[in-house]
């Protein structure tokens, strides 16, 4: 599916790829959840879902942390790079 995305050589295509992202990324949670919830008793379900959700959400919380970093320091070489260009040519 990725390299739909690489490849796409129209926004529709984008679009019509980041909806089967979508489908895969909710069949695999709601996979994750079942098996979760099967591998327990029936009184330990609920905290089973619980830990499921959270690590789910944890994960979301450090990727969106690492992304932000990322950008702040591409940020920040992408404006060097722009006033030494901007020196050079004025």
């Amino acid at each position: 599916m990725t390299l739909l995305l690489i490849f796409a050589p129209t926004w529709g295509r984008v679009v019509f790829t980041n909806v089967l992202l979508g489908v895969n990324q909710g069949l695999a949670w709601s996979v994750t959840a079942i098996m979760k919830i099967d591998l327990v008793a029936p009184l330990q379900r609920g905290t089973a879902r619980g830990f499921n959700e959270a690590a789910g959400y944890g994960a979301v919380a450090v990727i969106t942390a690492a992304s932000g970093l990322d950008v702040a320091l591409r940020r920040r070489e992408t404006q060097t790079h722009r006033t030494h260009h901007l020196d050079e040519h004025t």
